[in-house]
């Protein structure tokens, strides 16, 4: 896995020395910012463009970004007034060695990155649910199996199947008890779909965003606890 993902990168990886940086370069939101300049030129407002921020919102992380080593002014294209800077990261690829961060471990530093995605989803999930008047948590004991359970309750003569098909969404959240080979092949699965996914994308700005999260991830007894 190694060997393929080096394969697709366009430099040779930087090895990270500075603390600064490597926080920079794990912050998710100041990635999302840097990420025009990797590995290609751009001017800051076509950073701030392909970002959807404000020039002056991306200026400021520009000029972090050079006080750091991280971003270098490449060229000045000529134009009346002053001249267009155009800024290309120093490396094409970075090496952040994991002691140089701050998070106290590594699943504090999934956290922090997956935070953001995980608010937004929340936050849309809510509000679709909301539209379709499911203000209400049921608690019960299931007759059959004496487990308990806390699910959002339904509208009167309502089910999942009608309330889902009324937007393109849907959370697939769940813990499911497989065989490690139909695991893999559900993994397949997903990877190809996304393939089909990433063909669909249509460029920023046209349809609609969405967001995509699926992790099939293999657990501990004890992560169920």
């Amino acid at each position: 896995m190694r060997q393929t993902i080096l394969g697709s990168v366009l430099g040779e990886p930087w090895t990270v020395e500075d603390p600064e940086q490597a926080r920079l370069l794990v912050d998710p939101v100041a990635l999302r910012l840097f990420s025009p300049f990797l590995a290609r030129e751009a001017s800051a407002s076509q950073a701030a463009r392909e970002a959807g921020v404000s020039v002056e919102r991306m200026l400021y992380r520009v000029g972090q970004f050079l006080r750091h080593g991280l971003l270098k002014v490449v060229r000045e294209e000529p134009r009346a007034g002053r001249p267009v800077r155009i800024y290309r990261s120093v490396a094409d690829a970075y090496q952040v060695p994991f002691h140089l961060t701050p998070f106290a471990d590594l699943e504090a530093l999934i956290h922090e990155q997956a935070d953001p995605a995980d608010r937004r989803r929340n936050r849309a999930m809510a509000r679709l649910l909301n539209r379709q008047g499911l203000t209400r948590r049921l608690v019960y004991r299931d007759a059959r199996s004496g487990d308990v359970h806390t699910v959002t309750d339904l509208p009167q003569q309502s089910g999942w199947d009608g309330l889902i098909g009324c937007w393109p969404a849907g959370d697939f959240t769940g813990i499911f008890w497989l065989e490690e080979e139909t695991a893999r092949e559900i993994s397949n699965r997903f990877r190809d779909l996304l393939g089909l996914l990433r063909q669909a994308t249509l460029p920023e700005g046209r349809g609609r965003p969405f967001q995509l999260q699926v992790a099939l991830t293999p657990l501990e007894p004890e992560d169920l606890s």
